[in-house]
């Protein structure tokens, strides 16, 4: 894996929005096999020896696994791979934040239930060089008038649960009015879906169309290798897929990452 110290590492998911690191484990050739509702390959001694070997690993540099309820039928680790039962999986995924209806940091009415911190992907295959597209938070804000972002940091927006998610009997944080943005200790925090934000008023439309307009030119992509790990920071980095394989691709030729939460630790 490259070699970055904790401090640096620490500083580049936090402020820069996410950390790419390249050969990080190539254990992935024990899986032969492409996964399906029959067959998935040595799953639990497999990803425990993952989840083993990223935790010892992030631990170094700041990163711990967490485990994140409610979603993906309360899964520690999900499949991220085009499959036949789900034909949005063959499609192109526009930017987002994962759990965006939930509380950010800094948050004025901020609910039990936290937005996933970091997402963690590590590659076992990508044969067709499919693209992570990420949109880091102060990549976005270049791109924005005070104006816009004032009205961003406002509670004018409805933001309904995303698809994958359960929710606790009784959670009725997310019905509340909620802002785009919040501060926390002088540090901007992002929540984001373009199908399930609701702007309240004309203002509030006006600034989150800029903000849509401000992805494209603030879009990085990365193209991860088999072995490699990629961190990122969900509170800070808005994330997407630039394409999947046709339906009509072999298995093999399909990208195949595992997903797993995680929640920063500072080192000293």
């Amino acid at each position: 894996m490259n070699r970055l110290s904790a401090k640096s590492a620490y500083e580049q998911f936090h402020d820069c929005g996410f950390l790419h690191i390249s050969n990080f484990d190539f254990s992935y050739r024990e899986m032969e096999s492409y996964p399906s509702l029959d067959c998935v390959p040595n799953s639990e001694s497999f990803f425990q020896n993952i989840q083993n070997s990223l935790g010892l690993t992030l631990a170094q540099i700041g990163i711990e696994i967490d485990h994140v309820p409610f979603e993906n039928k309360n899964s520690s680790v999900t499949h991220i791979t085009p499959v036949a039962h789900s034909p949005k999986s063959f499609k192109s995924l526009r930017g987002h934040t994962d759990g965006a209806f939930l509380s950010l940091p800094g948050d004025a009415s901020s609910g039990a239930l936290l937005i996933p911190e970091l997402i963690i992907l590590f590659c076992i295959r990508n044969p067709e060089q499919i693209a992570t597209t990420l949109y880091p938070l102060d990549n976005i804000k270049k791109h924005l008038s005070a104006t816009t972002i004032a009205q961003l940091r406002q509670e004018k927006f409805h933001i309904d649960v995303q698809d994958g998610w359960s929710l606790p009997s009784g959670y009725k944080t997310h019905l509340m009015p909620k802002s785009i943005l919040a501060n926390s200790e002088n540090v901007d925090y992002v929540r984001f879906s373009h199908s399930q934000v609701l702007p309240l008023s004309k203002q509030a439309n006006q600034a989150f169309q800029e903000m849509i307009g401000a992805l494209e030119p603030s879009e990085l992509k990365i193209e991860l290798a088999p072995g490699d790990l990629l961190v990122i920071h969900n509170q800070r980095c808005i994330h997407g897929r630039s394409s999947a394989p046709t339906m009509n691709s072999s298995p093999v030729a399909r990208r195949w990452l595992l997903r797993f939460y995680g929640k920063s630790t500072p080192t000293a």
